[in-house]
């Protein structure tokens, strides 16, 4: 090989090993400018929210939504407080959502949260004058529920079959109610908790309670009450302490 043609060979391999690194370098800096984007940019980053995080909602509030914002009829979720141990320890409140309403949730508790009569005395009453509607809505709302949690109770117009109509923060279900809320007799049974034993709750062998409803039952002195089966009865006396009582109330969304 001559000077001149090993001059020309030496030129064409510098030539190409410059442009390989300059190649390999766009490569580089491309790959680097991709991982070092915003995470949030994309579809396949960002921070997944838990149900508690829940962002604001579209509608123009900028307060978060609460964590039960989409819960659905039948599911399970916490929300306030009381006494549950067999020493009266606080512990959450389970709810049941039994339907949603447009802009509110209609739920019971899960469980039967204490013992107590329809009303102290023995005597011709309505759910309008009863005692037990008066602390569901004057001791066991400031107590089981903080000033927030209050502000999302709804008032209900609540319809009954004895005495008028009444507006409610907390109340018991009525007959019909439970009647079309439940899926069956079974589903509607509740178990009292160690708290409501403690007090005295009623339960069969199987551990189910008793508890009330806000209908009249057979005569005045009588409110209508689910038995451990899921039954309903029409004689309970008004002045049983032994019954379990399950809140109902309806949320805000």
């Amino acid at each position: 090989m001559n000077e001149e043609a090993a001059r020309k060979t030496s030129r064409s391999k510098i030539l190409y090993i410059f442009s390989a690194v300059f190649t390999v370098g766009i490569i580089a800096l491309l790959f680097f400018a991709g991982c070092t984007s915003n995470p949030s940019d994309g579809p396949a980053g960002g921070h997944v929210k838990s149900v508690a995080e829940k962002g604001p909602s579209e509608d123009s509030s900028d307060s978060p939504r609460p964590a039960f914002a989409d819960i659905q009829a039948g599911e399970r979720f916490e929300f306030g407080s009381y006494p549950q141990g067999p020493n009266g320890e606080i512990k959450p409140i389970t709810w049941r959502a039994l339907r949603r309403e447009g802009d509110s949730l209609l739920v019971v508790s899960e469980y039967g949260l204490d013992a107590e009569a329809y009303n102290e005395k023995l005597e011709k009453v309505t759910w309008e004058d009863c005692t037990l509607r008066r602390r569901l809505n004057g001791e066991f709302l400031q107590k089981a529920f903080t000033e927030q949690e209050r502000s999302l109770i709804k008032t209900s117009v609540l319809a009954n079959n004895a005495g008028p109509s009444t507006e409610d923060r907390i109340f018991l279900l009525s007959e019909e109610e439970a009647d079309s809320l439940f899926s069956n007799d079974k589903d509607r049974r509740t178990k009292p908790t160690e708290y409501a034993v403690k007090n005295e709750a009623s339960a069969d062998e199987s551990g189910y309670a008793w508890w009330w409803l806000r209908s009249r039952g057979s005569n005045a002195t009588h409110a209508v009450l689910e038995e451990p089966d899921g039954d309903v009865s029409y004689r309970g006396n008004v002045d049983i302490g032994s019954v379990c009582v399950r809140p109902a109330l309806r949320i805000a969304l």
